[in-house]
């Protein structure tokens, strides 16, 4: 008697790791549990590929690099969060995003780990994202080759996902704060320690000096993402790097271009927050507005489109930078006393605040109001515009995750608690905070 066909059942598929054993997967979440009784790393259900010099080695993307597989998978629309305000000062997030099943395959693949800060910090760098974006197509494919760039890149990548989900990983996946602080310190502390393996600057050729600079950039991203008090270190070493390798030419070529491009935009929005003498100085410069627009401009050649978004943000911009010039220009009185006039500042926010709102939320390029913003919301007297700057904000922060934003907020309720006799130009350095 002939045997009956059995109906084909597709196969459901498990993780990675007992399909590389070749054994059935039970497909338990986060971790299987066949992972678990044999102490291995799972990485669970989530991730269908595989990145081997960063490329895919399997799926319907094998042989695709990180940057084709991104462009093709990032449709889902970030998590949101929202912050409340307890107190003066104190903010705490709630609503934090779900933890993904692909969690602890996260933390242990840097491929992974690369394609998180090519879809969510990359966009945040640039104000309108694309193929031109240099924070994808320069540093991602130069990490893949420099292994101090590549720890860099890591380090950015593992603080950004372990602050912006580290309160499910703790209850998910019995990490605590601590264990999930370390990883990314340890990727920190290696970091650091290449760079002053590499004090002799012109001891190295041009491609190795480029590579220094790429990777001190990468550390002020760090900075931004945690709202870490290094940054005035990292950028005076920036200063101090390329103050050395002019001597013998930055060089020409698209990094050497990407790398002057965010020193002239770093050198005008870090200014005010390094110290108050530096901020008026390079903010009366006559080149200022040349140099801080340069990568927008640089954008905007790329995408036309946004011409309408650049002249908005042209506007904001160049509001900030009267605002912050009209505080500190008492620098040069001989009893650095201000004298308020409470009119005009009233009128010069309430100005900035109606530009902003010809901003639709979520539009291209308001990440890159944040610098423009804060220096606005500083110099708030009334509670209603106080309110509109605190909820701008939190939604700076549900976009990026980046914890500079909260820090700000900390610093904002500073400023609005001074004594009106205090210059709040004064207050911006003392945080070691980089807002932008």
């Amino acid at each position: 008697m002939p045997r009956k066909k059995r109906k084909y059942e597709p196969k459901a598929k498990g993780c990675y790791e007992c399909s590389q054993r070749r054994i059935h997967c039970d497909r338990a979440e986060p971790q299987c549990r066949k992972c678990i009784a044999k102490g291995m790393s799972c990485s669970g259900m989530g991730i269908r590929h595989r990145f081997h010099e960063g490329m895919a080695a399997r799926g319907r993307f094998a042989g695709k690099p990180i940057d084709a597989v991104y462009e093709q998978t990032r449709h889902k629309p970030r998590p949101k969060t929202r912050i409340n305000a307890l107190g003066e000062g104190d903010m705490t997030v709630t609503g934090s995003p779900p933890l993904r099943n692909t969690a602890r395959g996260f933390l242990d693949s840097p491929p992974v780990l690369q394609l998180s800060i090519s879809e969510h910090i990359a966009c945040e760098m640039v104000a309108f994202d694309g193929p031109h974006n240099g924070w994808r197509s320069i540093v991602l494919p130069i990490a893949l080759e420099d292994e101090l760039v590549m720890n860099a890149v890591l380090t950015v990548a593992s603080f950004h996902f372990h602050l912006y989900y580290q309160q499910d990983i703790s209850r998910h996946l019995s990490l605590g704060n601590c264990e999930a602080d370390e990883a990314s310190t340890q990727l920190y502390g290696a970091v650091v320690h290449g760079l002053r393996q590499r004090q002799n600057l012109q001891s190295y050729d041009q491609q190795d000096q480029l590579s220094i600079l790429l990777t001190i950039l990468l550390l002020l991203v760090v900075a931004m993402v945690t709202g870490s008090p290094d940054f005035p270190i990292m950028f005076k070493a920036l200063q101090s790097a390329l103050a050395a390798i002019e001597r013998s030419c930055i060089g020409q070529g698209e990094l050497a271009d990407f790398i002057s491009r965010q020193f002239q935009k770093l050198r005008i929005y870090a200014a005010p927050f390094i110290s108050e003498a530096d901020g008026f100085q390079v903010l009366s410069s006559q080149h200022w507005s040349v140099e801080v627009l340069s990568c927008l401009n640089y954008c905007q050649s790329w995408q036309p489109q946004h011409a309408s978004a650049v002249s908005v943000i042209t506007d904001l911009v160049h509001q900030a930078h009267d605002i912050y010039i009209n505080q500190a220009r008492d620098l040069l009185s001989a009893d650095a006393r201000p004298m308020f006039a409470i009119p005009d500042t009233v009128a010069r926010i309430d100005r900035f605040k109606h530009t902003m709102e010809l901003f639709p939320e979520d539009s291209p390029g308001e990440q890159v109001l944040i610098w423009a913003s804060f220096l606005a919301a500083s110099d708030c007297m009334l509670d209603e515009h106080k309110t509109f700057f605190k909820e701008l904000f939190q939604r700076y922060h549900r976009r990026s995750g980046f914890n500079n934003i909260l820090g700000a907020l900390h610093l904002l309720q500073k400023i609005w608690n001074r004594s009106v006799e205090d210059r709040w130009t004064s207050f911006l350095p003392q945080e070691r905070l980089f807002v932008m």
